[in-house]
């Protein structure tokens, strides 16, 4: 590459700051109106802090929040343009993956095929993301573990490339492999084995902010606390300790890695 090129890339070139995005599959629709607002305010706050930075939303484009959350990116703004671009990590072979909208309906499973595709089409990019160590194309065909750990891995890679971590979530940990719950305390924790891949013994566990929305969903439609409420969790520095909460109000002014660092210096992270 010639010189005049790097320089011209220099200039052009915004350092974004990235979102990732878990929650729940089985939303409600009466519930989809508030938690959209909820999610826009996300951007916008980021939006008013940063004007200058652009934003990017990483989601897998699962049914439900990572929709949801990806419909709200897209939306044009009041200058005309995307809240944020989308780019889609997939995990599973596209094919796989669309067997995972399924439903009794027929006329249900087209549409829901049909919302990916859209989504998959207004994407600044896609891929396929690949397979975890011991599974195969034959034994991640089933539900169960092996797929689950291809959930799993999506999510790692969210929390990996995100500097922050959108999370419609009930607050109630299931347990499940590549579940909401152990994706939030990825990025409060740190990922663990085996999807941290290699790391060199000094190498910082690399955490960060988690933008909890309480979410009602099917499975838990009255989860504990204010629906469709936002908290900030920070990871706890100073060890594995219970991760420290933060009003919305206080997060910018209280919060060193929001508040006062530069659009220049957030992107670093």
């Amino acid at each position: 590459m010639k010189a005049e090129n790097i320089d011209q890339i220099s200039i052009d070139f915004k350092i974004p700051i990235i979102l990732g995005i878990t929650g729940h599959r089985d939303l409600r629709p009466e519930d989809i109106p508030r938690l959209k607002e909820s999610v826009k305010g996300i951007f916008d706050e980021l939006r008013r802090m940063y004007p200058n930075t652009p934003l990017v939303l990483l989601s897998p484009l699962a049914e439900g929040a990572d929709r949801l959350a990806a419909q709200v990116a897209l939306e044009p703004d009041r200058d005309g343009k995307p809240r944020a671009k989308l780019i889609a990590p997939l995990p599973l072979l596209r094919a796989e993956y669309e067997k995972d909208f399924v439903k009794p309906e027929p006329k249900d499973t087209l549409q829901s095929k049909k919302e990916f595709n859209n989504l998959i089409a207004q994407s600044a990019a896609w891929f396929e993301l690949p397979l975890v160590e011991d599974n195969t194309e034959s034994n991640i065909k089933e539900h169960g573990e092996h797929r689950n750990r291809q959930y799993a891995l999506a999510g790692r890679f969210i929390v990996f490339h995100s500097q922050i971590l959108i999370a419609l979530w009930d607050g109630v940990d299931s347990g499940l492999k590549g579940g909401t719950g152990e994706i939030v305390k990825f990025k409060l924790e740190g990922i663990p084995a085996p999807f941290a891949g290699k790391r060199n013994p000094l190498d910082v566990v690399d955490t960060g902010p988690v933008y909890h929305i309480l979410t009602p969903h099917v499975k838990n439609p009255n989860p504990k606390g204010k629906h469709y409420s936002r908290r900030e969790l920070f990871p706890d520095v100073q060890g594995p300790a219970e991760p420290v909460e933060q009003s919305s109000e206080k997060q910018v002014e209280d919060n060193p890695k929001l508040g006062d660092q530069s659009e220049a210096e957030l992107a670093k992270r």
